[in-house]
């Protein structure tokens, strides 16, 4: 049976810039994590190390900075090495705006809502929401087929755990879906690529997917003013919702 278990980047710079002052968060602009964002990760480290509830057979993050340290940090508790796989970033919002201060981006560009607009971009060489889901589905079903009996861990970003819950519900992706969601900080996310019907397994038929847990963050729940709130900086919504 194939597990995936994806995990929320720690609490990034990115997650918490106002009035303008953050840059946009892609490979050059990333700050990486806050100090809380790296005792987030922590706490998550030893929780791992303590239960030992996963026995990954792979390590893989995004190469962003926010995901990628807190992989670096995790690694021990895993006993694995991490794997970088670019198809784990966010939503691109382009080489042209990365790292542009927020304030310069709305001054040049809009931010579409991709509700009403999702084949927009924020720039030319930007991901529009069907390209960004497209690039996800696509990195799931490789990694499914590499990695097919084992389990694996994918540190990554809010916006790709949002996309495996359309992906493998088979939600329609062409537009953003009338729910929301919003994956917390260094929350775990766990699937399971089963065979069965009910209670019974069978010997044949479609592999189909099952959400064991979502937003998986009793971790953090004891730290000092633990409160997940909604995006609310131009550079994260922009990225998938939460960046």
């Amino acid at each position: 049976m194939t597990h995936l278990y994806l995990i929320r980047h720690g609490e990034a710079y990115s997650n918490i810039e106002l009035d303008g002052n953050g840059t946009v968060p892609g490979l050059r602009g990333d700050k990486g994590l806050t100090p809380r964002g790296r005792a987030q990760a922590e706490r998550l480290r030893d929780r791992l190390a303590r239960t030992g509830e996963i026995r990954a057979d792979a390590l893989l993050a995004s190469t962003y900075a926010r995901a990628w340290q807190t992989a670096e940090i995790i690694a021990p508790a895993l006993g694995m090495p991490i794997i970088p796989d670019d198809d784990l970033q966010e939503m691109r919002a382009g080489d042209e705006v990365d790292g542009m201060i927020e304030r310069e981006l709305l001054e040049r560009y809009a931010i579409p809502d991709y509700r009403d607009t999702p084949y927009a971009r924020i720039a030319p060489d930007g991901e529009n929401w069907g390209e960004f889901i497209l690039r996800v589905g696509t990195m799931f079903d490789r990694v499914t087929r590499a990695y097919a009996g084992k389990t694996v861990v994918l540190v990554t970003h809010g916006g790709v755990i949002d996309a495996s819950i359309m992906i493998f519900f088979q939600v329609h992706t062409l537009r953003v879906p009338p729910f929301a969601l919003y994956t917390h900080n260094t929350a775990m996310t766990e699937w399971e690529l089963e065979q069965s019907d009910g209670f019974r397994e069978r010997a044949s038929g479609p592999a189909r997917w099952r959400l064991v847990h979502y937003n998986d963050d009793h971790h953090i729940r004891d730290l000092p003013d633990h409160a997940e709130s909604s995006p609310h900086s131009a550079a994260e919504a922009m990225e998938g919702g939460d960046s």
